[in-house]
């Protein structure tokens, strides 16, 4: 097949079908993510070997982990093993695979603010990692720009609470959040325990091309990037967890050699509507 706007097509299916098959499952539906997975796999085969044995790999990863009932350490480790094959190749322009620009640039420091916060959360190390996070409001993004993450809270202030103090992770509509457009920058994290070191990532969007494009489902937070970007993550997960409020700030973060700005959506959610023992993470990079 030739590589070009039909790839870019079907790679779009592709991941709308994995990351809706991905949240079925986390709602225990198995008999949809499996109608997910089967026309995910239809697809497949209309794509080159590379893209389509990486999405098999995250089927069988998302799977394992949705069915896994041991500890999470034990499933963290076959999680690992299962993460190198999926990869996923890069797509820029016409060429089908080419790392991701790492240079760190200076016009997406702004990204897209009418205003800024004064308020803001920086975290170094002596590697030249940084991480800052901005505090905004939703009337200071562009909603053109960033209407997806927006749109995102917008579902989850309207979610019903059945009574409850948070929304269900049952009451998630999978396709709802498939035709908002953030569907691959999705993220579920389960936070039930006390332990910020022990959350970890239930759901990862399959769009999220950080990491080494790997897919990071199962993966502890701690061990999902490098550490000074864990641990500032891991205490805004905490955070929301005990607030029981949501968060949406803009994030600047030079991890790796590779730099993203982008606007992050954390907000709570609950497996019984009392306890928040879910996070909903949504994230638009400022690239995209």
């Amino acid at each position: 097949m030739k590589v070009g706007q039909s790839l870019v097509g079907y790679l779009d299916y592709c991941h709308e079908f994995l990351n809706v098959s991905s949240l079925y499952r986390l709602q225990g539906r198995h008999g949809r993510a499996d109608e997910c997975d089967d026309a995910l796999a239809a697809i497949l085969a209309s794509l080159p070997r590379s893209w389509g044995d990486a999405f098999r790999a995250r089927v069988r990863l998302r799977d394992y982990v949705s069915r896994h009932k041991g500890g999470q350490r034990e499933r963290g480790v076959r999680a690992g093993d299962l993460r190198h094959a999926t990869r996923l190749p890069y797509y820029r322009g016409n060429d089908e695979i080419r790392p991701p620009d790492t240079a760190l640039s200076s016009g997406l420091a702004s990204g897209g603010l009418e205003q800024r916060s004064t308020s803001t959360a920086f975290s170094e190390d002596s590697a030249g990692n940084f991480v800052s996070k901005i505090p905004v409001r939703p009337a200071q993004m562009d909603r053109q720009r960033y209407g997806s993450v927006l749109d995102i809270l917008g579902y989850w202030k309207a979610m019903p609470r059945f009574g409850g103090v948070y929304p269900c992770v049952g009451a998630i509509d999978p396709l709802r959040l498939m035709r908002s457009g953030a569907a691959g920058y999705v993220h579920i994290m389960d936070v039930a325990t006390a332990d910020p070191r022990q959350f970890f990532i239930e759901v990862y969007g399959s769009k999220t091309v950080l990491n080494g494009a790997c897919d990071l489902t199962g993966t502890l937070v701690e061990d999902a990037t490098v550490p000074v970007n864990s641990r500032s993550v891991m205490a805004e997960y905490d955070t929301v967890k005990r607030m029981g409020r949501p968060r949406l700030q803009w994030v600047n973060a030079f991890l790796s050699g590779e730099f993203r700005s982008y606007l992050r959506l954390i907000a709570p959610l609950s497996t019984d509507g009392r306890m928040c023992d879910k996070l909903l993470v949504a994230v638009q990079y400022a690239e995209d």
